[in-house]
């Protein structure tokens, strides 16, 4: 692949900080496995939590 990275996809993670830079969208994100930090700026940012478990079936 060329070019530059268009997607990525953080699992086990929780968004610490979203700050709107204009056109953008810095990040703060924890990675929860580890307690990693990492800054990162996006175009945009689509936010999914899973299922959601509401009680035994």
């Amino acid at each position: 692949m060329h070019g530059p990275r268009r997607l990525r996809i953080l699992n086990m993670s929780r968004v610490e900080a979203a700050d709107d830079l204009g056109d953008h969208v810095g990040l703060t994100v924890r990675e929860l496995s580890s307690g990693t930090v990492t800054t990162l700026t996006a175009a945009a940012v689509v936010y999914a939590t899973g299922p959601r478990v509401t009680g035994s079936r």
